[in-house]
């Protein structure tokens, strides 16, 4: 018994040693994820190198300029008609620059559009991507929240049946109670110990993971704020907004520019079966170029076109236009699946929100009615109508009532971030509005 109320005591103390830094705020906590999570940035990175896809694409089309040079030391052996045969070193030079403008390149007017295609494809899943930082961020956040009430209802507990055991103590010492309902009380308590443990393990692993997003020193976060009124219901109809997200969601936005680039690339193999049309202008100047040429200096200077047409290439252009044509599917089919996962997204949100919200009232009235329950039994159990297990039965449901109603508060905030995420509409006024349902906390 006296091992038990040490244990008691280090708990106490344990629990109130500043471990950790100040409360962390949610908007705070947003500027420093998006300078720090590690997603958001290899997602930048990755949109910073699709933007070039554009650059690359439209080099197809312009001029090309290129310029040569050679300095060459010769030795040459030079034998006559009468078989006299002589030796001649001497120095060739020779330089020129060439400009090269398509006129008619299908194939480089493919890869423009593609490129295009590609580098807003990137534009779009970097948007998709700072979307799905706001959920992260607050799916880690309330994730902390959450395992901080579990700590300090099961604290709470604590200290309610270390208070039951004295009274029991007290109780037996007088002949008035049982050791069975002592016995009861230490087991209780002993359990609400192990789940204090546990609890203290997930906060502390929620708040690593929280920091690793925001590269802050993990901390405490504000609570909610009580009572916090939910939504009644989303402000437009399922149908709007999954309509919405058909036509503003990123991820599907992307698909489709992925799939507009496949289908630029089915035109682009295909162009190895067309001609090309190039206007071509050079200069060139060389001194001693050949034999013939000893000691003689040369100007050339030319403008013309040049007509390139293929002919054979081995199968490899009807090889790749089937190939660029099975990718094409691929694209479609991809789309068309994620379609639908937008849409049955939408739908389990929207009706989460309106669930959650409906369940949010009903434990509100339950934890009222828990708290009254647990005030009758005591009372009961002065008057010999109930037992010390019954209050302590009655103690564990209002702490389950309060448990799930924490849960459900952060799940009903949480169905509200994720149904404007899979509309394709969530900016930094939701995540706003969200943190406006936190007690506000002082900026450090």
């Amino acid at each position: 018994m006296k091992r038990t109320r040490r244990l008691l005591i280090v708990c106490a103390l344990a629990c109130g040693l500043p471990a950790h830094a100040a409360p962390l705020g949610l908007l705070q906590a947003y500027e420093a994820a998006r300078q720090h999570d590690p997603q958001l940035r290899a997602a930048q990175a990755e949109r910073d190198a699709s933007r070039e896809q554009a650059v690359l694409g439209r080099a197809q089309l312009l001029p090309s300029v290129s310029a040569v040079y050679a300095n060459s030391l010769n030795h040459t052996d030079l034998t006559d008609a009468a078989g006299a045969t002589g030796t001649r070193q001497y120095r060739s030079t020779s330089a020129s620059v060439q400009l090269r403008q398509p006129l008619y390149h299908p194939e480089g007017l493919a890869a423009w559009r593609q490129g295009q295609a590609l580098s807003a494809a990137g534009e779009a899943q970097f948007a998709a991507r700072q979307q799905d930082l706001v959920v992260r961020l607050f799916e880690a956040y309330a994730a902390v929240l959450y395992a901080q009430e579990q700590v300090a209802l099961t604290r709470r507990q604590l200290d309610t049946l270390s208070q039951q055991q004295l009274v029991n103590q007290r109780l037996l010492s007088g002949g008035e109670g049982t050791r069975t309902e002592l016995l009861e009380t230490v087991a209780k308590q002993q359990l609400a110990q192990a789940q204090w443990i546990e609890a203290q393990d997930t906060l502390e692993h929620q708040r690593r993971l929280l920091a690793a997003l925001t590269g802050l020193p993990p901390g405490e976060v504000p609570p909610l704020i009580d009572p916090m009124t939910p939504a009644t219901a989303p402000v437009r109809t399922l149908e709007q907004w999954q309509a919405m997200a058909h036509d503003q969601n990123p991820v599907l936005h992307n698909l489709r520019l992925q799939l507009q680039a496949s289908g630029e690339e089915v035109r682009r193999a295909d162009s190895g079966h067309r001609p090309r049309l190039d206007l071509v202008a050079s200069s060139g100047r060389s001194s001693s170029d050949t034999v013939s040429t000893y000691r003689q200096t040369q100007q050339a200077n030319a403008l013309g076109i040049q007509l390139n047409i293929p002919i054979y290439a081995g199968g490899a252009v009807s090889a790749a236009s089937r190939q660029a044509l099975a990718r094409q599917d691929r694209a479609q089919a991809e789309l068309d699946d994620r379609t639908a996962e937008v849409v049955v997204e939408v739908e389990r949100q929207h009706r989460l929100q309106l669930s959650s919200a409906q369940r949010i009232r009903a434990l509100e009235q339950a934890v009222a009615s828990s708290q009254l329950l647990v005030e009758a039994t005591q009372k009961s159990v002065t008057g010999g109508v109930r037992t010390n297990l019954d209050v302590l039965n009655a103690r564990d449901q209002l702490v389950q009532a309060r448990r799930d109603l924490t849960q459900s508060r952060l799940a009903h905030l949480l169905a509200g971030l994720r149904l404007r995420l899979a509309a394709g509409v969530l900016d930094e006024d939701d995540l706003r509005a969200t943190a406006g349902r936190f007690v506000a906390v002082n900026a450090p």
